[in-house]
């Protein structure tokens, strides 16, 4: 016996918003997932760890066959590389993640880096 002027009670009341409710969800369930977005790696070893740069910020890779010391310049700098006519500052991956000195590998590489405002590379294993 329900009077027409009479309130609803709270649980009857709640009862109504319910199928709005399970649209919303449902609406969002169903909008579109954006794509992943995927960013190529180039890996390279130094000693037995493997590390990965964003290809974004490789400029070239080369072996590294001549390598110039420089007097009086830190551990970390292994040396300068004429590549290609551009000298580039190779600097020496394994002092700066403190691995050693390593037993040389036969052929290393040099990673060249974009982003820098002096040419800058890698040598790695």
């Amino acid at each position: 016996m329900t009077h027409e002027g009479a309130e609803r009670p709270e649980a009857e009341r709640g009862l109504g918003e319910m199928p709005e409710a399970i649209e919303r969800v449902r609406g969002e369930e169903t909008a579109p997932v954006p794509e992943p977005q995927y960013v190529s790696y180039l890996g390279f070893l130094v000693g037995s760890y493997v590390y990965g740069l964003p290809i974004q910020q490789l400029r070239a890779v080369a072996r590294l066959d001549r390598l110039r010391r420089v007097p009086g310049a830190p551990p970390s700098v292994a040396g300068l590389v004429n590549l290609r006519g551009e000298i580039i500052c190779a600097l020496d991956t394994r002092t700066i993640l403190g691995l050693g000195m390593p037993t040389l590998p036969d052929v290393p590489f040099l990673i060249v880096l974009r982003g820098f405002k002096d040419p800058t590379g890698l040598v790695v294993d």
